[in-house]
């Protein structure tokens, strides 16, 4: 019998030992790879899983807000029934959560984050009741760069973000022009600016777009690169438009129009030169791509306002 039972493996097994770094990383990716809300929910399996989990939210340096549209229906059996009272979406990191639990939600991220350098906004609500307390919640403690994403509205909030971190500005995109006039002052040195007409309405005329851009030439603030969304063509030849690209310094630009400019292909007036800016981007808002992009009529223009533009590069966007 003990001969057998020297032959058999034992039944009781060591306990495994996990190595400090190895359970340090494996934490830290679950919490990169995980929604907010259950990475939070590890940190109480252990003590390495707190601090792990807590320096993954400390490197992270992007906050993300999703304000989508209010639920006004729920689906009971094969009918639509239309609710008493519309339920607010809210999604922070990409983890859907109730409105009541998204400001301590938030103000757990800004507690542990480092620093934020991204602050990326998806608004859908016409009520921006909700979306103002989350960004009260973001003045306070203070933020590098914002990015948003919406349309037909200004979002005051906004620009308080924007002019409480002036100094420490580096990127802002998709930004309203009102927005930009309203926050902008000699303080902003910008890498890259994204700026929409949108806030001003699909209609907007030229006259008010341009009093905008001029509003912000006279700000102060520059930007090397800049990104430009509008319905509106954007016309080279406009004086204020040349004052806006020369005295915010603009190098590199991309515009992005529904329709060209209205100007004549090859205008038989003087028109003015901007020399800072040497790379240059036309892009056609097309319902399906095509083989021909309009705004390339317009290239004699753009080549004598731009004369340190070697090549135009034209795209289309759908």
């Amino acid at each position: 019998m003990s001969d057998v039972m020297a032959c058999n493996a034992s039944c009781s097994y060591e306990a495994t030992s996990l190595d400090y770094d190895v359970l340090t990383t494996m934490f830290g990716r679950a919490a990169r790879i995980s929604s907010i809300k259950d990475a939070i929910k590890l940190q109480s399996l252990h003590s390495v899983a707190k601090r792990s989990i807590e320096l993954a939210i400390t490197q992270n340096q992007h906050i993300r807000m999703d304000i989508r549209a209010p639920v006004e229906f729920r689906i009971v059996g094969i009918k639509k029934e239309k609710l008493a009272h519309s339920e607010p979406v809210v999604y922070i990191q990409g983890s859907r959560v109730s409105v009541e639990s998204a400001v301590p939600l938030l103000q757990y991220l800004l507690k542990h984050m480092k620093i934020v350098k991204r602050l990326s906004i998806n608004i859908e609500d016409q009520d921006l009741t909700n979306l103002n307390m989350l960004l009260d919640e973001i003045i306070k403690a203070g933020h590098p760069s914002s990015q948003k994403g919406k349309g037909g509205q200004s979002i005051p909030k906004v620009a308080e973000v924007i002019r409480k971190n002036a100094k420490t500005l580096r990127v802002v995109g998709r930004i309203g022009l009102s927005e930009a006039a309203e926050s902008f002052d000699k303080q902003i040195r910008l890498e890259r600016l994204s700026l929409m007409t949108f806030d001003l309405g699909l209609d907007a005329s030229s006259s008010r777009i341009c009093d905008q851009l001029l509003e912000i030439a006279k700000s102060g603030a520059t930007f090397y690169h800049l990104s430009y969304t509008s319905f509106v063509g954007f016309d080279p030849t406009d004086d204020i438009i040349q004052n806006f690209l020369d005295r915010c310094e603009v190098h590199s630009l991309r515009l992005t129009m529904m329709r060209g400019p209205f100007v004549l292909p090859q205008p038989d007036y003087m028109i003015g030169k901007v020399r800072n800016v040497d790379h240059l981007e036309l892009g056609e808002v097309v319902e399906k791509p095509n083989i021909f992009n309009s705004l390339v009529t317009y290239e004699n223009v753009f080549k004598k306002v731009f004369p340190h533009v070697d090549d135009i590069h034209y795209f289309q966007q759908w």
